[in-house]
């Protein structure tokens, strides 16, 4: 099923776009954004972004835009369309976005479930989950009133044996776990459908998953096979247990920049695992600290990659809830840019990127960029980052050069591969 976009005003008139994957897009006046109306003086350069979550939800986020970003509803009496200026919307069916001189009409595919919630016994909407106002464990569905601010606790999942619930993550809770035959303590990770899927979304996220499922690399977490617990209603994903903290955490700790000794280990460690995945013809496409962690061994510390994209690739087969409008984009901060403007854009460079924005807040300090989302998404495409050199200046100056080349805009023009990526690096931390 797709999300259709068809123009009813403007220089694209009757033309229809259609979306039936996951996809981010921009509008603006740049040649860089999806929808490129470079004659429209009322369109900012990058004025606002769409987030297509097949097959039932689409978001619209503004980018502060000098002239806005307006959501149309129809009124039955006047048959008129109410626009109202938006910083960001939940977009509905047959509802309408204006940007500038153009016009979109949205056609979202109707939300064919219908269940009755399990304690009140009331109808629930047919888009209600979609809304994320409803919810279904199993075969159990309830409405907004009646659903489990909590889970139950969980002792068994399939073929393993839950010990206790660790944390969580951006795609629900993370047990401790044992493996029933044979005895071994792992990380279970649930993901909980925000709908009952049908066969085919249950496939597609399992054939997902398995993408870096069988790779085996020391500063990698190791995955195993996920599935599909019919009994519970969701998704499980078996990894490696590695005891240790995040990155994030890690330098919270250290209460300033690391130190280019500690520094340096961890750089060449992580690179070191994103190029195996190239190798390997896998994108992580979300290189963050908080996706790294640090593993104390005998007086060292070591990092192993965490994520592989599985919580991007579980979002994108639309049974992952809301996102831009309910819990946030996510974190922009190591975003690259082309991922801002266009999400299926996302290749190797992207994860140079991020890794260069992840190296550059570890020796700093300092994000690249901060402010609101809007702020943020704003700042990766248009503005520069400071000088890493002008919070350390002690920093090794073709140090600083190579990752804020890998820091450039334009993915054609940082370093192209992360091999290459690596052994500049090597070079210039060669005597640290």
């Amino acid at each position: 099923m797709k999300i259709c976009l068809k123009v009813v005003a403007g220089a694209l008139k009757g033309q229809t776009f259609s979306f039936e994957d996951y996809n981010q897009i921009s509008i603006g006046r740049s040649p860089k954004a999806y929808f490129s109306f470079p004659q429209d003086p009322k369109i900012s350069r990058l004025h606002c972004l769409l987030e297509f979550v097949p097959p039932y939800n689409c978001y619209i986020q503004d980018l502060g835009s000098s002239n806005g970003t307006f959501y149309g509803i129809p009124d039955s009496k006047t048959q008129k369309i109410l626009f109202q200026r938006i910083t960001e919307a939940h977009v509905e069916n047959n509802h309408y976005i204006r940007v500038g001189g153009t016009t979109f009409r949205v056609h979202i595919p109707p939300f064919k479930i219908t269940r009755h919630c399990e304690i009140c016994k009331c109808l629930v909407k047919d888009d209600s989950f979609a809304k994320g106002e409803a919810s279904s464990f199993g075969n159990k569905y309830y409405c907004q009133k009646c659903k489990p601010k909590e889970e139950k606790p969980i002792s068994i999942i399939e073929d393993f044996e839950v010990l206790r619930r660790i944390g969580s993550g951006a795609m629900g809770a993370v047990y401790l776990a044992r493996h029933i035959k044979t005895k071994r303590s792992l990380v279970l990770k649930i993901a909980h459908p925000n709908m009952q899927p049908n066969e085919n979304q249950i496939k597609r996220f399992l054939r997902e998953a398995e993408y870096g499922a069988d790779l085996r690399h020391k500063h990698i977490v190791n995955y195993y096979r996920a599935g599909y617990s019919r009994g519970h209603g969701f998704f499980y994903i078996p990894m490696e247990y590695v005891p240790g903290i995040d990155l994030q955490q890690y330098m919270n700790n250290n209460n300033g920049p690391l130190s280019l000794k500690v520094a340096k280990r961890f750089i060449l460690q992580l690179v070191e695992a994103i190029e195996f995945l190239h190798e390997n013809k896998i994108i992580h496409r979300d290189i963050k600290p908080s996706n790294i962690l640090v593993v104390k061994k005998k007086n060292d510390f070591n990092v192993k990659l965490a994520d592989l994209g599985l919580a991007k690739r579980y979002e994108e087969t639309g049974l992952g809830g809301l996102t831009m409008s309910n819990k946030g984009l996510g974190t922009p901060d190591y975003l690259a840019p082309e991922q801002l403007e266009n999400a299926k854009g996302a290749d190797e460079r992207s994860d140079i990127y991020s890794t260069a924005a992840t190296i550059y807040h570890m020796v700093t300090n300092h994000k690249i960029f901060t402010g609101n989302l809007r702020e943020m998404f704003t700042k990766i495409l248009n503005e520069e980052p400071i000088s890493m050199r002008e919070y350390i200046p002690s920093l090794p100056e073709n140090f600083e050069k190579i990752v804020m080349l890998c820091l450039n805009k334009d993915p054609d023009h940082r370093v192209q591969t992360m091999k290459e990526f690596r052994v500049l690096l090597q070079g210039v931390l060669a005597g640290y």
